[in-house]
């Protein structure tokens, strides 16, 4: 009940996907938080930006990350799925969370976007698109500033020795190949400087 009710209180201001209902008995939405604030709009949508806890009387509480801009790289990087396998696929290449019925859920994303749409972002925008193309002329064996070079399916960010089976695009894209699709998205807003001043090393800060 209680994450059916957050979903209406949020649906409009962060443009949740779905139809909005009435809770007939919404009361019972409340029970079990020890402090009911913790459901009031403001602090559901601090939590949501700053990260926080939810604490019950019947449990321990519950920890909510915040949404820095590392994470919604990470997320973004999850949500792309191998066109070939179909959007039934754990986005991840692991087995859901276990969650506790006894616990609000953690909030996760369940997009998946086709990794062919991501390519042809790479190939057509107007920042990126030359860096993708000089990269594909090379076949991958040199990076720049948008892509790395090509490892035979393993990635700098994984584990020696461990197979990354994410898309390739998402393995040969640096974070700040993400980052532009991130501001054409319109999630973040970028300096033209910072642009201009880029290096091949940039990455995003833990």
């Amino acid at each position: 009940m209680g994450s059916i009710f957050l979903r209406y209180m949020l649906m409009l201001p962060l443009g949740l996907t779905g139809e909005y209902g009435e809770i007939l008995y919404s009361s019972f939405a409340s029970q079990g938080y020890l402090d009911h604030s913790q459901i009031s709009s403001q602090n559901v949508l601090s939590r949501f930006l700053d990260g926080g806890h939810i604490d019950f009387d019947y449990a321990e509480k519950v920890v909510f990350d915040p949404l820095t801009l590392t994470r919604l790289a990470d997320e973004f990087r999850k949500s792309v799925v191998k066109s070939e396998c179909g959007f039934d696929q754990t986005q991840d290449g692991t087995l859901e969370e276990e969650t506790n019925p006894e616990l609000e859920n953690r909030s996760y994303i369940r997009i998946a976007i086709d990794d062919n749409i991501v390519k042809q972002f790479c190939e057509f925008d107007v920042m990126i698109g030359p860096y993708y193309q000089q990269a594909l002329s090379y076949q991958f064996t040199f990076p720049n500033k948008f892509f790395n070079s090509l490892s035979i399916g393993v990635s700098p960010e994984t584990e020696p020795g461990v197979v990354d089976t994410r898309p390739l695009i998402i393995q040969l894209m640096k974070d700040a190949a993400i980052l532009r699709i991130l501001e054409v998205a319109l999630y973040v807003w970028v300096p033209s400087s910072f642009w201009e001043n880029l290096s091949n090393g940039w990455k995003f800060c833990n």
